[in-house]
């Protein structure tokens, strides 16, 4: 059986830690458009268009969301 490296959490959830003062990295992967629509303080826009070849962008050992 496969097992996997990631985990669901709820924006609640989410909320709740980054009230505690918890910092992962937020990945936004919406559409440049969308992104300008609205944005969370931040977060890294990186649309899902683009993930793949973008990915090592990101900070292997920090906890994303």
């Amino acid at each position: 059986m496969e097992t996997s490296d990631h985990e669901n959490i709820t924006p609640r959830a989410l909320k709740s830690r980054l009230d505690a003062g918890e910092r992962p990295v937020l990945l936004d992967v919406r559409e440049p458009w969308e992104f300008e629509l609205a944005r969370i303080e931040g977060s890294v826009p990186i649309p899902m268009s683009q993930l793949e070849g973008r990915f090592r962008e990101l900070d292997p050992d920090a906890e994303t969301v």
